[in-house]
């Protein structure tokens, strides 16, 4: 992934985060504490629903900032 990312929702980052790290759905839910289910269900699209402290996990185990993951910013380092 380059330094800059094109535009794209919370959910589709982290799908990207996942794929360039290549990491599992179940190994991101493992390292971050995050409920599998809960975290696969977001991915799927079944649920739009992803807590602060589930974005700050993602954030901490892809290193990169919470602001990327939320869209806030298209810089994806601190």
């Amino acid at each position: 992934m380059s330094e800059q990312y094109c535009k794209a929702d919370t959910r589709q980052r982290i799908l990207d985060l996942l794929d360039w790290k290549g990491v599992s759905r179940r190994k991101a839910a493992e390292d971050t504490g995050i409920e599998f289910n809960r975290l696969n269900r977001f991915l799927s699209g079944a649920s739009d629903v992803l807590g602060y402290q589930d974005i700050a996990a993602l954030a901490r185990c892809f290193n990169v900032s919470s602001d990327f993951i939320l869209g806030l910013t298209e810089d994806i380092y601190f």
